[in-house]
């Protein structure tokens, strides 16, 4: 008899635990069945030619058995190197079964859309997790004692420790940045469109050391933008940079000659408004009102994310008050080069939002889906771990509903202006 799927209530959180713990014996169901029926020659031929696949696999079999950190395993399988006995064999088929289908369903994904004039879109993440795969896979490529993160700034006083090891730069360049290039082969076997999450890593990161501070490391950039660029070329895809923040003008200057497209955030510039250094999203640029390390639109237009910074202590009572000064008058400040009057409301100023979004010359528009209902809260807060619960809130609105959100008739009736042909002079 099935059983139930976990129970959704207003404000759920996702709880990882309890969904795996539902699903597994579906997929454990399915992999025995596509290993003992039909589709074996195919799972198997799959797997010859994506050892990585394998190679991940068994490392999940090893974690079944020995733990959820490598780092605590002893010997050899701490050093990246298991043996048969080593790992459960009916994990390690489960988990190898559950990328063959992935791979599977995502190349059937992209190639439905790409046959409606659209394309798939995935992120290629900065780094990876320190008692993960990658890491144990690749010891000699990454810095241990070290972990990547930002320098102090006016959102972040003591700066950022991100917990993931850098890649040693030299040992990247000596190995012909082997690992950089599979996972850009892996992101663009099925992505038209790869977003690089802090891009500025092609250029220099910033090392935390432990107990606090740190400095930047310059990388290979021409390298690494070569590289990435040609594995996109080859596959025809675009590229997008996240580079927003406290970003060189070397990075900003390398993806303009690449052909890379930037990344220009609405509520981060309208704060030009009130200096006197606007700058409209350019053409090659993917716009946005926030990005989902941002809070959403009714997050920053009621001013709950400085509650929030005050709640997390990053604020003290007097510089929330300031805070909430200088929003109230940037929300004047947009209000006004929106067009709209100042009594506008919340629904009215995010229309105008999107609607500016559209007309833009940014390449491409983007909405945040959870806008479209006017969630205050962030999907993620930097910088916190434990205090807030990050990436497991769960949307308000299941994904059927969407269409019949607040915003969203006026959202789409905007966009879609950027797709039709201009009307007659």
């Amino acid at each position: 008899m099935p059983v139930p799927a976990p129970a959704r209530a207003p404000d759920a959180m996702l709880d990882h635990e309890a969904v795996w713990a539902w699903k597994r014996p579906y997929l454990a169901a399915a992999a025995a069945g596509a290993f003992e029926g039909e589709a074996a020659p195919q799972l198997h031929a799959w797997a010859d030619h994506h050892p990585t696949a394998r190679a991940y696999a068994r490392f999940r079999g090893a974690v079944a058995r020995h733990g959820r950190d490598w780092r605590r395993w002893p010997g050899r399988m701490g050093r990246g190197q298991l043996a048969p006995g080593d790992v459960d064999a009916e994990e390690e088929r489960l988990h190898l079964f559950c990328q063959w289908a992935m791979d599977r369903q995502l190349g059937e994904l992209a190639g439905r859309v790409e046959a409606r004039g659209q394309l798939l879109a995935l992120d290629l993440a900065v780094g990876s997790n320190p008692a993960g795969f990658d890491v144990w896979q690749e010891q000699d490529l990454f810095v241990h004692g070290a972990s990547v993160g930002a320098p102090p700034d006016f959102l972040f006083s003591l700066g950022q420790d991100w917990g993931f090891p850098p890649m040693h730069p030299w040992r990247s360049r000596e190995s012909g940045h082997r690992h950089l290039r599979d996972c850009l082969r892996h992101h663009l076997a099925h992505a038209r469109l790869l977003r690089l999450d802090h891009v500025m890593g092609l250029h220099r990161l910033f090392w935390v050391r432990p107990g606090g501070g740190g400095c930047y490391v310059r990388y290979p950039t021409e390298e690494l933008f070569a590289l990435t660029c040609l594995e996109a070329w080859r596959r025809g895809a675009t590229l997008v940079g996240e580079n927003l923040g406290t970003v060189p003008m070397e990075v900003h200057e390398a993806l303009a000659r690449h052909g890379v497209l930037g990344t220009w955030v609405q509520q981060a510039f309208w704060w030009g408004l009130l200096h006197g250094g606007f700058q409209a999203a350019p053409e090659a640029s993917v716009a946005s009102f926030s990005t989902h390390d941002m809070p959403t639109f009714a997050g920053f237009w009621s001013g709950a994310d400085i509650e929030d910074r005050r709640d997390l202590g990053l604020l003290d009572e007097r510089a929330a008050a300031a805070e909430h000064e200088g929003r109230d008058g940037l929300r004047r400040a947009a209000l006004g080069y929106l067009g709209t009057t100042p009594q506008a409301s919340m629904a009215e100023a995010f229309a105008a939002s999107v609607g500016e979004l559209a007309d833009g010359a940014a390449e491409l528009a983007v909405v945040n889906a959870e806008d479209l209902w006017f969630e205050p809260r962030p999907q993620n807060v930097p910088g916190t771990l434990h205090e807030r619960p990050n990436w497991r809130r769960v949307a308000a609105l299941p994904l059927e509903d969407w269409d019949e959100a607040p915003a969203t008739a006026e959202a789409l009736a905007r966009l879609a202006r950027r797709s039709l042909p201009p009307g007659p002079a």
